[in-house]
């Protein structure tokens, strides 16, 4: 297999990768959280004990205030994101090297990596757009 082929592939198997080893994260720890509870629940039984009725119950989250610079925060990090994965295309064919075999390739890999860079950053613009869309129409100064 030619190296770009390996990059390329990596590059499109990676974030699916990322996807799956993060949901069996949650996934094992929902277990671990369940037996611990279910286990509460036999030594409880066993000693005589009541138990609490809410004990399988999934705990509520508190609810978020709407703070106008929540769209500002995630929107600068959806930028600072999508300019990073573009600076990494471009770090995969300096560094690595890919300028030395056809410039075809070298640029179809960048344009591959670089694009997905494009999707955080258009969605960090809509963020910041929206913050001050609403700084407009809710009138808070300074923010």
């Amino acid at each position: 297999m030619m190296p770009n082929m390996i990059i390329t592939l990596t590059v499109l198997i990676l974030p699916f990768a990322f996807v799956i080893i993060i949901e069996r994260m949650k996934s094992k720890d929902r277990h671990k959280r369940f037996d611990l509870q279910a286990d509460l629940y036999a030594k409880a039984l066993e000693q005589g004990q009541p138990v609490p009725t809410d004990l399988f119950l999934e705990p509520t989250k508190p609810q978020k205030k709407n703070n106008p610079l929540n769209s500002l925060y995630t929107g600068i990090i959806c930028v600072s994101l999508g300019i990073g994965v573009a600076l990494f295309a471009l770090s995969i064919i300096f560094f690595l090297g890919l300028s030395e075999y056809r410039s075809e390739d070298a640029w179809v890999i960048f344009t591959l990596v670089a694009s997905s860079g494009i999707i955080p950053f258009l969605i960090g613009i809509a963020f910041i757009i929206i913050h001050f869309i609403k700084k407009k129409n809710s009138g808070i100064e300074n923010t």
